[in-house]
């Protein structure tokens, strides 16, 4: 009877909707290789994965074979309940906003890119500030290189509200690596940035920064080191 049901699933389905069908005529795994192939993904993957990203990789590893959320969820709380605890909590304190931390104007910025019109090569900047939530910055650029954020976005926002927040807060895109490397970098020139970004010595700096950056990236451009698509600056100067 099951097999003659699974059998007409299979006739009725139409292209579009097949692929929604096809987890439901899947077997599942035992406790034991479930258990066991979840311990492999998190030693390959990390603690980073929650229970959807977890579902997501398994069906990668083991595409002849169906996972349901709760079964790999209640796998991850047996196996590694510290790391899950600590998901959660970071989860619901995003949701929360109970522990936002934002005493006073420029203590963070946050900085992020929309990229809604990225077919049309449009990307908007924004620089929002956490104690206010007035936005610093709006820029709309024509790609999204490290670069050109740094040149376009960061240094005008900087000179023009006198030097840096406390803390910028970005995603994990590659095209913030720059401004964070920046800020690293006059952080480590001057350890007492915090109280003194509003002074000439930190405006001073930010040139210096500016300007070495430039050259080095006129540099890169004239060898042919600069790779555009892959905002990657190649290793190989003698």
């Amino acid at each position: 009877m099951l097999e003659a049901l699974i059998n007409q699933l299979k006739r009725e389905a139409s292209p579009a909707g097949a692929p929604a069908l096809v987890h439901l005529l899947l077997p599942r795994p035992g406790d034991a290789q479930l258990l066991q192939w979840v311990q492999d993904e998190v030693h390959r993957l990390g603690h980073a994965y929650g229970t959807k990203m977890m579902v997501g990789a398994l069906m990668a590893s083991h595409p002849g074979y169906h996972f349901g959320r709760p079964s790999v969820d209640a796998a991850l709380a047996l196996l590694f309940p510290a790391a899950r605890a600590a998901r959660c909590y970071v989860s619901q304190r995003r949701i929360l906003r109970g522990d936002y931390h934002a005493p006073n104007f420029m203590h963070s910025c946050h900085l992020d890119l929309a990229c809604k019109l990225q077919e049309y090569s449009v990307y908007v900047a924004a620089m929002i500030d956490g104690d206010s939530r007035m936005c610093l910055s709006l820029v709309a650029l024509d790609n999204k290189l490290p670069v050109n954020l740094y040149q376009h976005v960061f240094v005008p926002f900087a000179q023009r509200w006198g030097g840096l927040p406390d803390q910028v807060v970005t995603d994990h895109g590659k095209e913030f690596v720059l401004i964070g490397f920046v800020c690293l970098l006059i952080q480590q020139l001057s350890a007492s940035h915090r109280h003194s970004r509003r002074k000439t010595q930190w405006r001073m700096m930010l040139c210096v920064c500016c300007v070495c950056y430039s050259q080095f990236c006129a540099v890169c451009l004239s060898t042919y080191r600069y790779d555009n698509i892959n905002m990657n600056i190649e290793h190989g100067f003698g």
